[in-house]
């Protein structure tokens, strides 16, 4: 979880300046918001890997996809969020450090927002209008068996495709090294995930030492109520 339950983002202070405290509850839940994708990502890539051995199931082409260009999306409007966030100092080397290795989420994220403009140019290469999504998964932790996936979404078409190999690298999820490629451009959306993490880790500690016995206000609030008939 990249947002813990615990985090100081959820417990910012009762006198926060309005416009400060806005930009924290964007950058929060878009963080929030990046984790749910990923994780439900996830699990829907272990179910297309799994679905190679049954012909049962089918492969939730259209739900991948929707969630790996909402990660896109989350991380460019984190980028956006941090750079306008009052208070927050761009001089850091962590915020530096993050803005240059989630740069590839602005450039992808303006091709599928420009996607009509790219279509011709697309056709032409044979690229997938959505990109693929390329994955490894673990088959067997005690053999150490991995499955290196790829899912190509739209007509079939005549070309090759990257798959990933998985040597010389670490895998620590059953699903990891997730990889959207659109047009001639490829981003690993697992080290966009963490990178949205160390950021929030970075920020998390000056947010808990400005908070520090001060009154704090709660946040997501819900309310039902319940209405019965005459």
């Amino acid at each position: 979880m990249i947002i813990g339950r615990e985090s100081p983002f959820r417990r910012l202070r009762a006198d926060l300046q309005p416009d400060q405290a806005a930009f924290l509850d964007g950058v929060r839940i878009a963080a929030e918001m990046l984790d749910v994708a990923y994780g439900r990502l996830s699990e829907l890539l272990w179910a297309a890997t799994q679905s190679f051995d049954d012909k049962d199931l089918a492969v939730p082409t259209a739900p991948i996809l929707l969630d790996a260009w909402a990660i896109v999306d989350a991380v460019h409007r984190l980028r956006l969020l941090l750079d306008h966030t009052p208070g927050l100092k761009k001089s850091d080397s962590s915020y530096k450090l993050f803005i240059r290795k989630t740069k590839a989420a602005t450039q992808f994220r303006g091709t599928i927002q420009h996607l009509n403009e790219w279509l011709q140019n697309m056709a032409a290469n044979g690229w997938p209008v959505w990109g693929t999504i390329a994955w490894v998964a673990v088959a067997d932790p005690q053999t150490r068996i991995l499955h290196s996936c790829v899912l190509v979404s739209g007509r079939v078409q005549p070309g090759t495709r990257d798959m990933i190999n998985p040597a010389g690298k670490t895998v620590v999820r059953h699903v990891d090294h997730v990889t959207l490629h659109c047009r001639d451009q490829e981003i690993c959306l697992t080290d966009m995930r963490n990178e949205v993490e160390t950021i929030v880790r970075a920020i998390e500690p000056s947010l808990a030492e400005h908070t520090e016995n001060h009154p704090t206000l709660a946040a997501d609030i819900f309310v039902r109520v319940t209405l019965r008939p005459r």
